[in-house]
């Protein structure tokens, strides 16, 4: 972050990959704790270990602790729709409830059977109350992706993954103020994703600082740095 020149990030651990959510929100609430003027915490929900148990957790993480997210919410590794009614129109009640936004992981074709933009897009149709950020710019998927944003006011898309094209073209047809910068570190270096931003052609000063941050602290309830 520092050599990057990145003031701010949202964080979440990464534990509950290998099938330890809790243990995710207690790292994440400390490194937060350590380093509370860089870290901003994000709250990982997982429906499958018992809903009432999962949305209890996400909602003492945001009003106890100030976690300013639910997510990223992963259905491909769930093995759930982005969509099921069971496990993620809770979800979906219990942020509009807090007032925080929804990341859901959405991916290339190998993980779209779970994560596909169109089963957002149906979560974002049925729940318009809901801020839903869906992830990745929807990987190789990027351009039905940005058909999905369109059509639904409360979408945004983020840049962690997307093709510098991908990025342009995102910005041509939904707008700067409905794209975040994103970098899904360590997977990835901040340095290339923000390299994707900067050198995008066609792009305003403008339309760039409001990617690498302004629409972030809107969105979050920040005050601009």
């Amino acid at each position: 972050m520092d050599q990057c020149g990145i003031d701010m990030s949202v964080i979440g651990a990464l534990q509950w990959l290998a099938g330890y959510p809790a243990q995710a929100n207690v790292a994440t609430a400390k490194a937060v704790e350590k380093y509370p003027n860089r870290f901003m915490g994000t709250v990982y929900v997982h429906p499958q270990g018992g809903i009432d148990k999962a949305l209890e957790e996400a909602e003492r993480y945001v009003r106890q602790l100030g976690f300013k997210a639910i997510g990223e919410i992963h259905p491909a590794t769930e093995f759930t729709p982005a969509n099921s009614e069971r496990y993620y129109y809770p979800v979906m009640e219990k942020a509009i409830e807090l007032k925080v936004p929804v990341h859901i992981h959405c991916g290339d074709p190998a993980t779209d059977p779970f994560s596909g933009p169109m089963l957002i897009g149906d979560l974002a149709e049925r729940f318009p109350e809901a801020r839903i950020i869906l992830g990745h710019l929807g990987h190789r998927r990027w351009y039905d992706a940005i058909w999905t944003v369109k059509n639904h006011d409360n979408l945004l898309v983020d840049t962690s993954f997307a093709q510098t094209s991908a990025l342009v073209k995102a910005v041509q047809v939904l707008g700067a103020e409905r794209v975040l910068f994103g970098t899904d570190t360590p997977v990835n270096n901040p340095a290339a994703m923000l390299s994707h931003v900067r050198g995008a052609y066609g792009l305003t000063e403008e339309q760039k600082s409001l990617i690498l941050g302004k629409n972030a602290a809107k969105l979050l309830g920040l005050k601009e740095r």
